[in-house]
This record gives C-alpha cells, structure tokens and sequence, in this order.
C-alpha cells in the first residue's frame, strides 16, 4: 500500500506542512531519516532550545509507524509567518553509539543471547531476537573504549552476523543475523540487478559454503514500505530486504529496495584493533598451577563474574616442567596483556609492586636500585646487594650470608646441622676455630668424644685413649 504526504502523521514535532522526508535503511547499520517542513513561527525556536536530549520522533502512516528514532540534528530557519525546519533522526540503536565503555566478560559459558541481554539493561523496553542457534561466547570478551552498538556488532560479527536495529519499532529492537519475516504483499517493479563477486570470493576463500547467485541483488522499485529482512516474492523465489529507501515524490512516498537471498547477507569478523598491545591492571583473585584469576580494573564499580583463567606470563618454561616458576599471590597487582586481535590469547604479565615504606628502624628494601630481593609470605627471601648474597627464612631466624670478601656466615637460632653420607671435611690454611657459650662436643658414633667444658676442663672419652 503506498501513502501520501496527506497521510504521514509527524509526532514530536508539531509539523504544520510536510515539505519532505527520506529514510533508508541496510542490514548492520543504523536507519536514518532526513525531513524538511514548516513549523509556526512561534513554535520554531521554542522547539530548537527546549528540545530535550535524545529527543524521539516517529512517522506514523494511518496508524502504522513507518519510522521511529531520535533527533540528532535540528535546523530551523524563519519565513514568515512560519519558520522552516530541516530533521536528521537515525534508529534507536543510536542511543547504543553514544558513550564508549570499557568492561570485560569473563564466563566463557555465557552465550551469545546472554551477553546482549547484559548489554542491553541499559536501555529500557529493549530487545534482540537472534537468527541462528545460541551458543556459548567460549572465550573472553573485552569491550574496551567502545560503544555498547560497535562491541555489539563486533560480537556478532564472529559468527559473520549482521547487527540491525528495526526502524518501525517505538522500542529499541534489534536482530542479530537474518530473521525469516513474512513476506510483503504489493507491486515490486524490477529495474535493476547486481552480483557482489568480490563478496562472494571472498566468502568462499574464507571456507563459507556459499554460491555465486546468494551475491545477486535485485534492485526495484515500490509504493509498499517494506521493513528490512521482510521477504519480497519475486521471479518465482522469495529474497529478503537487505537495504532500502523511501522518499516523498510528488506527494506520495515511493521506494526503492535491495533484495537478496539470506544466506549472502554476511558481515566480515571485525577484531578488536584498539585492543592489541593493551595492557589492562587488575588484581588477583585466586592462583592455580600456571594460571590466574583476576578482577580487572576496568570492571570497578560494576557486578562482574571474574571467571576466566588466565595464563600467567613466566621468565623462562618449559614443556618438561623445567624453568622458572614463580607465581603472584592473591590480592597482588598484575596487568592482562592481549598480544594478538584474538582475546583466547591474553595473559596475565609481571606483577606491579604496590610497596610502600612504613619508616622507623626498617630498613627501606626499595631504597637502593642495585638491591635486589626475591621474598614470598612464608618468610623466605634472597636478597643480592653490594655487601653479598643473603638467604634466611622467618625474618632472618636462619641464614646464611656469602659476602663479597670471601667470607661465608652460617646462622640458626636453634640447630645447626651439618650432614654428610660419607665425610665431612674441614681445612684451613691458618687456623680452625671451634667455640660455644657452655659445652663444646666433638664425638664419633663409634664411641670416641672429646668433650670443652666451661672452667677449662677438658675430657677425653674412648676405648683406647693417645696423648702424645
């Protein structure tokens, strides 16, 4: 059924005279529509400063709404006893291209639907319908300095899914894919046809099980506004709506469309570019073997699962279990590297110290660059300075020092023990010296001792003593 301009209700703009108007409409961007028409000449610079943000406007035709979004530009001009007035408006998907955001989504179980729908609580009254089988997301997603609209798109992009917001709904209503819509009753007159080969070889070079004759477009021209993905019968097949366009000529709103088969409307993956080489902080949750959990910094404030195991980023591994294994503890600060456009390959790299000095008697472990200590919560530490090598256990109770001059000191607070299967040999070129504060023992467990007792006295024990 075609409309006239007599038809065409404007609301949220007291239009007194249609001048003219435009819409069009392709799978996986927004709908825009351009209107141009006179207002009262007291109504037009009212409307331009008191017009609310993200305003709404719908075109109506006998009830049925042809067209409904938000204003995003506003012109006006005077003549008269009227002013003039020029409207840009685009679907309510728009309302998803505002604000960029930055949140991950760690549960790899989530599913596509689910993800969207989280996305999606922003916007009351909101939608999708999905035109494929819902499956799990099965790796991280990171929406990093995006728009809900381009992480969206880029989401469902991976499954080479237009996103698509429908344009004669009053509501933010979305499709993700091609969806099966009835077909359109009316005059469709041919005036055209295209084939994308370029799309087509492409497809099939990326191994999509695709023919040449799903890239025909056939281009025509109609009185019957037809929504997007709505099918048109046509030589005998019937073909979706992938694009279209509607105008006001000579008062009446004409048309004209680009139909398809479902199955060449395709959208290339898009990567997220802006991403590779980030490094985003974050705090660790929970270690396991070589992986960890983390809460990522840019998920502060908001209701996030922190499900994803990342694998932790070491100085030096091996497939055999050798190397260097040293992992960060919970409630350490650590940065989530994404080396590659593919998020699967992110991992989690050094730990960034948040030591501070605490003053008094301490000493100031950081304050000497050359100093270098390697420490973990039990109480074990190794520390390398300018005086030598360092290795205790609980805060120095046991250690043993390797200084720079030579020299080694050994130190328990309870038992030294020094053990060997076979000898233990002690020599010195100078001189040996053995001391204690009470009782000094040197004895064989064969039976022979020598025993330094304090006083000066001295015993010797054995089956068969020699003193020369």
């Amino acid at each position: 059924m075609g409309y006239t301009a007599d038809q065409i209700v404007v609301e949220g703009i007291p239009v007194e005279h249609l001048e003219d108007m435009e819409f069009v409409e392709r799978a996986g961007e927004h709908g825009c529509l351009t209107l141009g028409g006179y207002v009262r000449a007291e109504d037009g610079e009212p409307l331009l400063f008191h017009m609310p943000q993200y305003s709404p406007l719908t075109i109506r035709a006998e009830g049925r709404i042809l067209f409904s979004g938000i204003i995003m530009k506003f012109l006006v001009t005077g003549k008269g006893d009227v002013s003039s007035v020029q409207v840009t408006a685009y679907s309510r998907s728009i309302l998803m291209d505002q604000e960029k955001r930055c949140r991950s989504f760690q549960d790899t179980a989530m599913t596509y639907r689910e993800l969207a729908e989280l996305v999606l609580r922003e916007y009351p009254g909101s939608d999708i319908q999905l035109a494929f089988p819902d499956v799990p997301i099965s790796s991280i997603a990171v929406q990093y300095q995006e728009t809900d609209w381009q992480f969206l798109k880029r989401l469902f992009s991976s499954l080479n899914a237009p996103l698509t917001s429908l344009s004669s709904s009053d509501t933010l209503r979305l499709y993700a894919g091609v969806p099966f819509l009835p077909s359109v009753d009316g005059a469709f007159e041919m005036t055209g046809f295209r084939k994308e080969l370029g799309a087509y070889y492409y497809w099939k070079q990326a191994g999509k099980d695709v023919r040449d004759d799903q890239f025909l477009i056939m281009e025509g021209r109609t009185e019957v506004v037809a929504g997007l993905f709505e099918q048109i019968e046509t030589k005998g097949q019937s073909l979706s709506v992938m694009e279209h366009g509607f105008r006001l000529e000579h008062g009446r709103l004409v048309g004209t469309c680009g139909i398809q088969k479902p199955e060449g409307i395709l959208v290339k993956t898009e990567y997220p570019a802006h991403l590779t080489g980030a490094a985003l902080e974050g705090t660790v949750l929970e270690v396991s073997g070589i992986q960890i959990r983390v809460h990522l910094k840019i998920d502060d404030g908001r209701d996030s699962n922190d499900a994803y195991w990342f694998p932790f980023s070491t100085l030096s591994a091996s497939s055999d279990g050798s190397g260097w294994y040293y992992m960060p503890e919970q409630g350490d600060q650590v940065r989530v590297y994404f080396p590659t456009k593919h998020t699967r390959d992110a991992v989690a790299i050094s730990a960034v110290s948040d030591y501070k000095e605490e003053g008094g008697a301490a000493p100031d472990r950081m304050g000497d660059p050359s100093t270098k200590y390697l420490s973990n919560p039990s109480g074990q530490e190794l520390r390398m300075g300018k005086d030598g090598i360092r290795l205790a256990c609980r805060g120095g109770l046991a250690s043993v020092m390797v200084g720079n001059g030579g020299d080694i000191s050994l130190y328990a607070e309870d038992t030294l023990l020094i053990q060997a299967s076979n000898n233990v040999e002690l020599t010195s070129e100078t001189e040996m010296e053995f001391s204690a504060e009470n009782t000094a023992v040197v004895a064989c467990a064969m039976g022979g001792c020598l025993q330094m007792h304090p006083g000066g006295v001295l015993m010797l024990q054995g089956t068969e003593v020699k003193v020369d």
